[in-house]
């Protein structure tokens, strides 16, 4: 069973229909574990940008991230993807920099290195 929100956002857009609800608020968890730690890391968004996924425990508001959807697209096989940014709480985007291969919430607007593919696996997950 798929995501509601996902394949709500991707038959709209099939459609042509203009996003009712383009945004929806998250909190991401690695599938890592530390000793001595109880739970997943979050993703953590600083105020100064800094974006770390270390952050165990009941998640707060630098934990909040908003998943911003532009569009559709396919991925490499294919299947149908959402094109999203992420903005963090601050309101800066996550950004992916070739150059340095940097990943950080530092941009302050989006544009082509704050755009990611969200693809959902069939099962629920992305």
């Amino acid at each position: 069973m798929g995501s509601p929100f996902f394949e709500q956002a991707l038959a709209q857009l099939a459609r042509g229909e203009p996003l009712t609800d383009r945004s929806i608020c998250l909190y991401f968890r690695s599938c890592r574990r530390a000793a001595f730690r109880d739970g997943h890391p979050a993703l953590t968004a600083t105020p100064d940008g800094f974006a770390n996924a270390n952050h165990f425990g009941v998640a707060g508001e630098w934990q909040r991230i908003e998943i911003v959807v532009l569009g559709k697209t396919d991925d490499a096989s294919g299947h149908s993807c959402l094109k999203v940014a992420l903005k963090s709480c601050h309101g800066k985007y996550l950004r992916a920099d070739v150059d340095t291969n940097a990943v950080d919430f530092g941009a302050v607007e989006q544009l082509g290195w704050e755009e990611f593919e969200l693809a959902e696996h069939g099962d629920g997950t992305f």
